[in-house]
């Protein structure tokens, strides 16, 4: 089977804020020349183009109207222009708005507050997403669904977040190396390098990653509640790491819940 490739464009925050309608054109023209650019380069022909960025009722505005910029460059002829939909933004239609695209990608992650101490999940928190999508059947544009693979750790130094350690799990430590202290959360009890990372005594760690059954749980509610009859299902990322703990079976498990 042919590969077939959807070429992501993310726009940053830092990008958003400091756009001015003016500037849409021109900003449009210079993603259509980038992405006509890395296709040639290597001889992409995408049938679909997808906008990632995580606009907000302020930023709402320029960013549906980049959208509609775009839909009129020459490399978007005849393909479908998608954009990433974070939960927030299914849960608050009326304040987001709805984007000017032909489909959506829904990022069932990143829920929780990561920066915030304690020894809650931030990737997936089943609870949380049900709320926020308990008006999803109801969501005007066609979707797509995105659910997490990857995991991370959160390292805060007297109760204030330092930073994210990638691909590191509690798995990695001595059994001696860490003191249990709440939910995911542990304390850092030696000095120590790990995983590439230099960690010290008294720091705190919280090991984050979805869990098999919670990844279930949350295919079974939106496969209940998702309008569109047919879906495509991405797992993010889909990388040598992010797939160790999972087996081809754990996947069409979670494939099967919906």
């Amino acid at each position: 089977t042919a590969w077939r490739f959807i070429p992501v464009i993310y726009l940053t925050q830092a990008c958003l804020v400091r756009l001015e309608e003016k500037d849409v054109p021109q900003l449009a023209a210079n993603i259509n020349a980038l992405v006509t650019q890395l296709c040639n380069r290597y001889r992409l022909s995408p049938a679909e183009v997808q906008m990632d960025c995580d606009w907000t009722k302020r930023s709402a505005r320029v960013y549906f109207a980049l959208l509609k910029q775009l839909k009129q460059q020459s490399f978007f002829n005849n393909k479908l222009l998608s954009c990433t939909i974070r939960l927030h933004q299914v849960k608050y239609t009326a304040a987001n708005g709805i984007p000017p695209v032909d489909k959506g990608l829904l990022m069932v992650y990143n829920m929780g507050n990561l920066t915030r101490y304690g020894g809650h999940n931030s990737v997936l928190e089943p609870d949380e997403a049900e709320q926020y999508l308990k008006s999803l059947g109801t969501y005007p544009l066609s979707l797509d669904v995105a659910l997490p693979l990857y995991h991370w750790a959160a390292l805060f130094e007297q109760k204030r977040f330092r930073g994210i350690l990638y691909n590191l799990k509690k798995e990695q430590f001595g059994n001696r190396d860490l003191e249990y202290k709440e939910g995911n959360l542990y304390r850092i009890r030696k000095d120590s390098k790990v995983g590439g990372y230099t960690l010290k005594e008294g720091q705190e760690i919280r090991f984050e990653a979805p869990a098999p059954r919670d990844l279930e749980r949350i295919a079974s509610y939106i496969g209940t509640r998702i309008k569109d009859s047919t879906f495509r299902l991405a797992f993010f990322h889909l990388d040598s790491i992010a797939m160790q703990p999972y087996q081809p079976s754990s996947l069409n498990k979670i494939k099967a819940a919906f």
